[in-house]
């Protein structure tokens, strides 16, 4: 408030916004799914950070899931208090983020994300309409304080008419320079995808099974790493 005249300049095609983006004043309106990009600029001083939103339509493209994972396995929330994510799939396609969570939360809301340790996370979707599908993003938890980490790649397939499963995309996912364990950290990963011709796609988040042996997580080194996701979105 004590710096006047400053503007907000933002993009809506992934681009970083400048001083030629156009400036916000009046609500914007989104027909289809946008990433929101946004920064406040004024001459002769610095931008501030980039804010960055994924804005989704629901299309509703999904018909069926199935998740392969045994989720009776328990999460140790905190001293004594153990849960399992079992039945909780739902989670992964309410249109609700997960909530900002940490050792010693809630039980309610660490359930607001569906979590696999010692094996790769994998759903089966049946899908419709799948030729109007070109993205497929799965929303991801690092936390190091909750053992969840993001998952060193991501794949999609497409089932063949001979019941075997062909591998479309992959997304490599570096480890964080920097990751502070007290920060709970979220990011959609994004995948461009061809679906035409596919009605049922597995995806596959692969786990690091246990932390991968880099500076940043020596405190944790050959614990079993967990993988938190809450959304998964065709669009």
């Amino acid at each position: 408030p004590q710096v006047k005249n400053i503007n907000i300049h933002y993009t809506l095609d992934g681009s970083e916004p400048d001083e030629n983006a156009p400036v916000y004043g009046d609500p914007i309106q989104l027909t289809d799914s946008k990433m929101l990009r946004a920064k406040s600029i004024k001459e002769g001083w610095a931008d501030s950070d980039l804010f960055e939103q994924m804005v989704f339509k629901n299309n509703k493209y999904i018909l069926d899931h199935q998740v392969n994972n045994d989720l009776d396995k328990n999460f140790s929330i905190s001293h004594h208090v153990n849960f399992s994510f079992k039945d909780n799939e739902s989670i992964l396609f309410d249109g609700k983020k997960g909530k900002r969570i940490y050792r010693g939360t809630s039980i309610e809301e660490a359930k607001t994300w569906l979590g696999v340790v010692k094996e790769d996370l994998e759903i089966e979707v049946q899908l419709k309409d799948s030729e109007k599908i070109n993205y497929i993003t799965l929303s991801i938890l690092e936390n190091l304080d909750m053992k969840a980490i993001y998952p060193k790649k991501i794949e999609v397939f497409g089932k063949l008419p001979n019941g075997k499963y062909k591998l479309l995309q992959a997304l490599f996912i570096p480890v964080q320079d920097e990751p502070d364990e007290r920060i709970s950290y979220f990011k959609d990963f994004t995948l461009a995808v061809d679906l035409k011709g596919y009605d049922k796609v597995k995806i596959r988040a692969l786990n690091h099974m246990t932390f991968p042996d880099a500076p940043v997580y020596k405190k944790l080194k050959k614990r079993k790493s967990w993988i938190f996701a809450d959304e998964l979105i065709f669009w």
